[in-house]
């Protein structure tokens, strides 16, 4: 009976082997199924933030000073500690461009408050015409001095289950960075006239820093058989992914302190007394003459 099971199992032994793999190949395809991005990647971007660039004095407009001021735009200088690591956007752009003009407005809400006219703000001096200089008794020139450095963090979180937002089967990574910003603010008063430089004033920050989630994105690069892969940040790519903020958010959030440390201090440098003493030191070189 021995002799004549192993006659029919023999045979037919390998064949069964053959199925019992298969079986178990299928039982663990099926157990593991590939996995398909269940949320956009778009849930982790920010909406673009809203600056308040917005000042009023403390003191209230007292009774005319007597002096006539023009203000210049003020110069605006930006510059990334380390070159090319940090370029602005679009939107940072724009919030450049709000920043400008909501000191100028503030500008001229300190020097009303200290009872003084003003006139402009003009883009250059040189855009002051003869009758403009002929009515100013003195100009300011403001420029600020920008200084960004972003520290990226050296741990990078791989996010799963999320797709791009144009359904991409990108591999996303996510990051808690930070960005220190440090900013100059130089105050040239010049006599309108003769443009000669009557007094010049500057105001320091210290760093301030602002943390994001930076989402990056893997690339992967192939040489024959060779591949190499890596993370890159997401705003590289803002042309496909306009509506990603977070860093831009950070540099917003920056300029917004910036704003508010610069503008009271400047208060104390605008003020009608301070112009009196300008005015004093300026009859007092024309009578040593």
């Amino acid at each position: 009976m021995i002799r004549m099971m192993r006659k029919i199992f023999l045979p037919v032994a390998p064949l069964l082997v053959c199925l019992a793999c298969f079986s178990l190949v299928a039982v663990g395809c099926a157990s593991t199924p590939e996995a398909t991005p269940t949320r956009t990647i778009t849930e982790l971007w920010e909406p673009a933030y809203q600056p308040d660039f917005d000042f009023d004095p403390f003191q209230v407009p007292t009774e005319p000073a007597g002096y006539t001021v023009g203000i210049v735009r003020l110069e605006f200088v930006f510059e990334s500690a380390t070159p090319g690591e940090w370029e602005f956007t679009a939107t940072e752009r724009a919030y450049r461009s709000e920043f400008i003009d909501s000191f100028s407005e503030g500008l001229k809400k300190a020097l009303t408050a200290e009872g003084m006219e003003v006139r402009g703000p003009f883009v250059e001096y040189d855009d002051m015409t003869f009758l403009d200089r002929s009515k100013c008794d003195f100009v300011l020139r403001p420029k600020l001095l920008l200084k960004l450095e972003p520290k990226r963090s050296t741990l990078i979180e791989e996010l799963s289950g999320f797709g791009g937002p144009y359904g991409e089967p990108l591999i996303y990574g996510r990051s808690d960075d930070q960005l220190d910003a440090k900013a100059r603010l130089e105050l040239e008063i010049i006599d309108p006239r003769t443009r000669k430089q009557l007094d010049w004033r500057s105001l320091n920050t210290d760093t301030i820093t602002k943390s994001y989630d930076q989402i990056w994105s893997r690339w992967i690069m192939t040489y024959g058989r060779n591949a190499r892969s890596g993370w890159r940040v997401l705003e590289y790519s803002e042309r496909k992914y306009p509506n990603y903020h977070n860093a831009d958010n950070a540099t917003a959030k920056a300029l917004e302190d910036i704003y508010h440390n610069f503008m009271p201090r400047i208060c104390d440098i605008v003020s009608a007394k301070e112009f009196k003493l300008i005015e004093k030191r300026k009859k007092e070189s024309k009578k040593r003459k």
